[in-house]
């Protein structure tokens, strides 16, 4: 499904019906990228109208896909297996030299020269050169890491674990600090926006916090407590988007503060 008016109305677009598991966006909109589980990755490079399915292994566990501003640059990883880069708007792809592991969240910068990526269980790695080299950083080394997001410059980076707290850096990935949201919580997904300043994250049949000083306090939103599934914002942090598993969409236009059910369709 697409929306071109900040969530307003939703249209199903022509792309198959499929085990869908994770979306990307180029900062306009115009390049998107979606991954299935177990499948193959599909692009779209007008707005969502029309789709493509990709040269990317067609029968993987896809996980996680990410893209760089332009769209230029995208990464996917897959769970039990590697992660994959193009650099050529999802035209051809080329497994990275990170190891095999249960990978299960990306994210880059939007130059799309730092990526970040987190097994789940088990640590982070990072790369500061599109991808093509990649080194665990000192993140918690076994955790239930489940999402990750990063800054526009790639500076400021937040992860979240299942059952766990909320993890920050500051230096590009070298060094970790555990924030003050609430630990042992269900945290399933992250989103920042391009400064880092702005932070929201979900929690698994619970609520969404958000943190408006680079994720030094953290405060509950008025969302209702449900089984928050992922959540994504725009540029300035202002506007926010977040779905329920097998439920519907809701967004915010007030930097979290009041939250609204879209039209989307409970799914």
């Amino acid at each position: 499904y697409s929306s071109s008016d900040y969530g307003s109305t939703w249209t199903e677009t022509s792309a198959p019906s499929a085990s869908w598991h994770s979306i990307a966006t180029s900062d306009s909109g115009m390049f998107v990228y979606a991954v299935i589980n177990p499948a193959g990755m599909h692009r779209s490079s007008d707005y969502g109208s029309t789709w493509t399915e990709t040269s990317a292994p067609s029968f993987a566990f896809w996980f996680g896909i990410a893209t760089s501003d332009s769209g230029m640059f995208v990464y996917a990883v897959i769970y039990d297996g590697g992660i994959y880069s193009s650099s050529d708007y999802g035209s051809t792809w080329t497994e990275t030299s990170a190891p095999s592991a249960s990978w299960h969240s990306i994210a880059t910068s939007d130059s799309g020269m730092f990526v970040y990526a987190v097994i789940n269980p088990a640590g982070m790695h990072r790369s500061s050169d599109y991808g093509s080299t990649w080194t665990e950083t000192s993140a918690p080394s076994f955790a239930f890491w489940f999402g990750i997001a990063t800054s526009d410059s790639g500076m400021f980076v937040y992860a979240v674990i299942y059952d766990g707290g909320i993890y920050s850096s500051s230096d590009y990935g070298s060094t970790w600090t555990e924030t003050s949201a609430p630990s042992f919580a269900f945290w399933f997904g992250i989103a920042t926006s391009d400064s880092g300043m702005f932070v929201y994250a979900v929690i698994y049949d619970g609520g969404i916090y958000s943190s408006s000083d680079y994720g030094s306090t953290w405060t509950e939103t008025s969302a209702p407590s449900a089984t928050w599934n992922s959540i994504a914002t725009s540029d300035s942090g202002m506007y926010v988007y977040a779905a329920i598993q097998d439920g519907g969409i809701y967004s915010s236009s007030d930097y979290g503060s009041t939250w609204t059910e879209t039209s989307a369709p409970s799914a």
